[in-house]
């Protein structure tokens, strides 16, 4: 009972984590001048812990972390398991004309990954597709006689 207690409460806080990201405006996620074409800047779909190895977590099972490249790894997990991701960038831009440095913080992923038994489980999480840094938009105003 103690278990299932423990899996529900984890569950409630990731549902109003997560439903609190749905209606929050972010801060700004990069400042690349790439990221106004297209989807913008695409990021890695690697957790946090992964980027030290490389990205090659393909065989990492650990019982205390969830590895989305190795859905086998979620029947090895111990017990609840809440994953939060942080990513820090440095830039240095520069041209002929000027020069800008600038450090940008983010929070990377969140997931949870839960043992359904002996041999089995199950995870869910969310990880950005791609950063965007800047907003376009052009307002004109028309005067009566057309100008």
């Amino acid at each position: 009972m103690k278990y299932l207690n423990i899996i529900i409460r984890s569950l409630v806080f990731t549902l109003i984590f997560f439903s609190s990201a749905l209606v929050s405006e972010a801060q700004l996620n990069t400042i690349s001048p790439y990221s106004r074409f297209g989807l913008g800047e695409l990021e890695s779909q690697t957790p946090s812990y992964g980027h030290g190895l490389s990205g090659s977590m393909v065989a990492l099972s650990t019982p205390f972390s969830v590895n989305f490249t190795n859905p086998a790894s979620y029947s090895s997990l111990a017990r609840p398991v809440f994953q939060t991701g942080f990513t820090v960038k440095n830039f240095q831009l520069e041209n002929a004309e000027a020069s800008e440095r600038n450090s940008l913080s983010k929070i990377n992923e969140m997931s949870i990954g839960i043992p359904l038994g002996k041999g089995f489980g199950a995870a869910f999480g969310v990880f950005p597709f791609s950063s965007v840094g800047y907003e376009l938009s052009e307002n004109s105003v028309v005067l009566p006689d057309g100008t």
